[in-house]
C-alpha cells in the first residue's frame, strides 16, 4: 500500500545523497560516478511511482515531478562541462589555461585588452550554436516528462510561483522599462573611466560588474570576508556552528560560491574559492542567506514543504542580505568606511544592479516566449536580440545560449527579478520595524527566521511584486 509518509521520507533521503555527490563533484573531491547512476535510478523509479498515485498533495506531486525531470535531464548537464571546455578560442590562455567558456569570466575580469576582448566575445557568440543540441535535448527532457503526466514546463512554474503569465510579462517589462535609461547612463560612464571607450554590446553583464567592483578592493585589504559575514549572521541569533564552509582553492572546483542545503535543518554547506575582497563578501553575503533559510526550515514539516520552494521564494533571503552592501549606513558603521567610500560602493552596485535587471528581463521575456509560443531556436534568438535592443543595446542573438543559467534551467531568469523585489519591500519592513540598522537588531534575526521558516508556504500574497518600488 502507498504511503505518502514513507514516500516523503524515501525521497527525502535520496535528495540528500544525490546532493551531497552533487556537492562533492563541485567542490572538486573525490566522488562515486556509481552511486550517482544508482541514486539517480532510484529516484527515477520513487518519483514514478509517487506521480502514479491517483490522490496525494499538489506540492508533492510537482516535487517529484521535478526530481524525475532533473535526474533525466542530469546526463546533458555533464555534457555542457564538456562543450564548454571544447569551445577554446586557439592560442589564448588565461592563468595557464585555454580561453574556453569555463575560463572566460576568468579571461574578463583580467584582460586589459579591449579589441581582444570585443574579439573573444565575437568568438564565442559565432560557435554559441554547437550548445544548441544539447539544450534541445535537455529541454525536450523536461517536456517529455511534463507531457506524459499531462503538465506543461511553463504552467507548473506559473503555479508555483502563484502568478499568471500576463501579470508576471507585465512585471518584467515595467522593471525592464523603468532600468533603461538609468542603466545606459551608468553603463557609458563607468566604460569611459574603465576602458576610455563607449558601452558596447561585447561589455556584457560579467564584464562590467567585475570591472566597476574592482577598485574596491583597495577598501577592504584588512577585510576577513568570511569572518564579517558570519559576525553578522551571529549578531542575529542564527547558529552559524550548524554551517560548514568548503573554502579550499582546488583547481577542479567551482569558482562561483554555493549553497547545499543537504538536509533541511540539519546538513547545510557553503563552498567557495577565495578571489577579491568585495566579490568574496558579495557572494558570501548572498550564499549565507540561503544558508540561513535552509536552516530556518522546520523538521516537523513534510519534506515537500522544506524542498519544494518557489524560485522565487529562494532567492528572496540571499537578496536581502546582499543588499546590505549597497547600504551606505551598513558600510560607515559596520564596515567603517568613510562617507565618500561608501557612497562610491553604492553607485558602482547601483550599476550592476541596473545591468542585472535589464538582462534579466530580455532574458526572462524570451524563455517566456519560448515556451509559450514554443519557439524554435533560431527564433529565440532573433527574440532575445530584439528585447536587448529594446531594454538596453542590441545584443548578437546567439550570446542568450553562453548564459548558463538560460541553457542550463528551462526557467529561473524571472524568479531572480521577483525576488529582488521583495527583497527590497522585506528590506523597507525590517527599517519599518527595526530600524535603519535592522541588521544589528536580534528581533530582526527572530523575525526573518520564522518567514524564512515558512518555505512553501511563504506568504507571496503579502509582498506583491510592485515594480514602482525600485525607482524610489
Amino acid at each position: 500500500m502507498f504511503s505518502v509518509d514513507e514516500a516523503g521520507r524515501q525521497l527525502e533521503e535520496l535528495y540528500a545523497t544525490a546532493l551531497e555527490l552533487v556537492f562533492m563533484q563541485s567542490v572538486g573531491l573525490p566522488y562515486d560516478q556509481a552511486k550517482i547512476v544508482k541514486t539517480a535510478v532510484a529516484l527515477n523509479n520513487l518519483c514514478e511511482k509517487i506521480l502514479e498515485q491517483p490522490t496525494i498533495p499538489r506540492l508533492l506531486r510537482l516535487s517529484a515531478l521535478n526530481w524525475l525531470s532533473r535526474t533525466i535531464a542530469y546526463p546533458y548537464l555533464l555534457q555542457f562541462t564538456q562543450e564548454y571546455r571544447n569551445i577554446a578560442v586557439p592560442l589564448l590562455e588565461v592563468n595557464g589555461d585555454s580561453v574556453n567558456l569555463l575560463t572566460w569570466r576568468n579571461y574578463r575580469v583580467q584582460t586589459e585588452n579591449w579589441a581582444e576582448q570585443r574579439m573573444v566575445f565575437d568568438f564565442f557568440v559565432e560557435h554559441a550554436p554547437k550548445l544548441i543540441p544539447t539544450t534541445k535535448q535537455h529541454f525536450s527532457s523536461y517536456q517529455e516528462i511534463h507531457s506524459r503526466y499531462n503538465e506543461t514546463v511553463l504552467d507548473t512554474y506559473l503555479e508555483h510561483e502563484q502568478i499568471s503569465y500576463p501579470d508576471l510579462v507585465g512585471f518584467i517589462t515595467k522593471v525592464g522599462e523603468n532600468a533603461r535609461k538609468p542603466f545606459l547612463q551608468a553603463a557609458e560612464h563607468y566604460c569611459q573611466k574603465i576602458k576610455g571607450e563607449s558601452f558596447a554590446y561585447w561589455d556584457d553583464f560579467i564584464f562590467l560588474a567585475h570591472r566597476t567592483l574592482k577598485p574596491l578592493n583597495a577598501h577592504f585589504k584588512e577585510l576577513d570576508p568570511l569572518a564579517q559575514v558570519i559576525k553578522i549572521f551571529k549578531h542575529l541569533g542564527f547558529p552559524m556552528e550548524e554551517i560548514k564552509v568548503d573554502s579550499e582553492n582546488r583547481s577542479n572546483k567551482a569558482i562561483l560560491p554555493s549553497c547545499f542545503s543537504i538536509r533541511l535543518p540539519g546538513d547545510t554547506r557553503i563552498a567557495y574559492r577565495p578571489s577579491s575582497k568585495v566579490g568574496d563578501l558579495d557572494g558570501l553575503l548572498h550564499e549565507f542567506g540561503h544558508g540561513i533559510h535552509g536552516l530556518s526550515s522546520d523538521p516537523d514539516d513534510p519534506f515537500w514543504k522544506r524542498e519544494h520552494v518557489p524560485m522565487s521564494v529562494l532567492e528572496t533571503f540571499s537578496f536581502l542580505f546582499e543588499g546590505l552592501l549597497k547600504d551606505e549606513l551598513f558600510l560607515t558603521k559596520q564596515l567603517k568606511l568613510e562617507p565618500v567610500i561608501a557612497q562610491d560602493i553604492v553607485e558602482r552596485l547601483r550599476a550592476n544592479n541596473l545591468y542585472f535587471r535589464v538582462f534579466l528581463a530580455a532574458n526572462s521575456l524570451m524563455k517566456l516566449a519560448f515556451w509559450k509560443e514554443g519557439l524554435s531556436f533560431d527564433q529565440a534568438s532573433q527574440r532575445w536580440q530584439e528585447l536587448t535592443r529594446r531594454f538596453y543595446i542590441e545584443v548578437p542573438g546567439d550570446y542568450w545560449l553562453l548564459y548558463p543559467i538560460n541553457v542550463q534551467f528551462t526557467l529561473y531568469n524571472p524568479s531572480y527579478l521577483m525576488a529582488y523585489v521583495r527583497s527590497v519591500q522585506l528590506r523597507h519592513l525590517l527599517v519599518d520595524e527595526f530600524g535603519e540598522t535592522w541588521w544589528e537588531e536580534p528581533r530582526a534575526g527572530t523575525y526573518i527566521a520564522e518567514l524564512a521558516a515558512t518555505r512553501a508556504e511563504f506568504p507571496i500574497k503579502e509582498f506583491p511584486l510592485d515594480p514602482d518600488i525600485l525607482l524610489k
